[in-house]
């Protein structure tokens, strides 16, 4: 592509038309696409459900053997379903009130899932 110049205005001009597209470009390349923000909900889902099944089958291990130990881990069972749960609900509901869209809810709830889980796992691994 080959152009003239004429003055030195157009060389202004030209280069802050420049700089402008630059930026414009810059933030779309920067930006994913938006199949991608959902592919990475989908397998931070599925870490999730991967130690869930390791703490389901802990947990029924530890209430076989029953006794205290297993009374106890029924009702913390129980308890921290709702909070974990209301925890979920409460971090996707700000992430959207700050607008940060359905893919900033999907991530800030399934964190909230996510370290629950892992702490029971790590928890019932111990014992």
């Amino acid at each position: 592509m080959s152009f003239l110049i004429r003055d030195t205005e157009e060389v202004i001009c030209l280069i802050s038309n420049y700089a402008t597209l630059n930026r414009t470009f810059r933030f779309h390349v920067q930006r994913r696409p938006i199949v991608l923000q959902y592919w990475q909900g989908y397998f931070r889902l599925l870490q999730i459900a991967w130690d869930a099944n390791a703490v389901v089958a802990m947990r029924m291990m530890r209430l076989a053997s029953g006794g205290a130990l297993a009374q106890r881990e029924m009702q913390r069972m129980v308890a921290e379903k709702g909070l974990a749960m209301t925890e979920a609900q409460l971090a996707a509901a700000s992430k959207v009130m700050m607008g940060a869209g359905v893919a900033g809810a999907t991530k800030s709830a399934s964190d909230v899932y996510r370290r629950k889980v892992r702490a029971n796992r790590r928890r019932l691994s111990r014992s």
